[in-house]
């Protein structure tokens, strides 16, 4: 069955070649794992959005989950990415096979690369690599939203502790 989300998922290159050119339009980034989609993420596209004309969301691959704990990530690449389509906000879709999307950034040059509040420096945490990245081209990193900060590996632990199954 094919969901109507699944037509906005394109490959990277797909995505490079459709992008690169986007005849005036403003394109803003979202990049992250997304394993297990929340109200936080559904504010933060939200968010996002109101920057520009159009969003995209990259995922991490899966290979990329190792910093997260085991049994991650929750739900594969795939169904990660046909969730996060599905969503009407969302206008493209790209599984990354990498930590950082370094070759968007590279190639399709987003004009705001949204990170979420909690990665703030001026919170007290170190810079983002992605701050010089998008600087190199004129792009810039805003980080929000301020309300409705959630943790994913804090959300699917207390899930685990609840002793839910999934389905496969």
């Amino acid at each position: 069955m094919l969901l109507s989300g699944e037509r906005k998922i394109l490959t990277v290159d797909n995505c490079i070649e459709k992008l690169a050119e986007r005849g005036g339009k403003k394109l803003v980034h979202c990049h992250g794992c997304y394993d297990f989609l929340h109200p936080g993420h559904l504010y933060h596209f939200a968010f996002a959005k109101t920057f520009g004309d159009w969003l995209l969301v990259s995922l991490n691959a899966d290979a990329y989950f190792s910093n997260k704990g085991p049994g991650r990530p929750f739900f594969n690449e795939r169904l990660r990415a046909i969730t996060v389509a599905s969503l009407e906000v969302v206008d493209f879709v790209c599984i990354y096979p990498g930590f950082i999307p370094e070759k968007i950034f590279e190639k399709i040059r987003p004009e705001v690369y949204i990170k979420g509040i909690e990665y703030d420096y001026r919170r007290g945490n170190p810079k983002i690599p992605e701050e010089e990245m998008v600087a190199k081209y004129g792009g810039r990193v805003v980080y929000g939203p301020e309300e409705n900060i959630y943790s994913s590996t804090k959300l699917i632990r207390a899930l685990q502790a609840c002793r839910i199954e999934r389905e496969d």
